[in-house]
């Protein structure tokens, strides 16, 4: 699993229909850039805003990409978006 494991108290859980994930991943300039998809060669893209980032549905889709950006050696973390968060 990826940051977010079952046995943390911390884990960020879904509150309702309304609700999607983001992945955030942190450059080595220390800026924050959404996960967008893979490019060519199997290349990590990134968007500079929300509103270029793929949204996850559900929270297992999201940590599974998560645990494979890690797996590349990137810092990332799950967010939780959405109407009334």
């Amino acid at each position: 699993m990826g940051l977010f494991t079952g046995s943390q108290t911390n884990v960020p859980q879904p509150s309702g229909k309304n609700e999607a994930w983001v992945l955030i991943i942190r450059n080595k300039n220390r800026a924050d850039r959404f996960f967008y998809d893979y490019g060519k060669k199997d290349r990590v893209l990134s968007a500079w805003s929300l509103a270029g980032a793929r949204l996850f549905a559900s929270f297992k889709e999201a940590d599974e990409m998560q645990d494979e950006l890690i797996a590349k050696g990137k810092n990332c973390y799950l967010a939780a978006v959405g109407l009334g968060l």
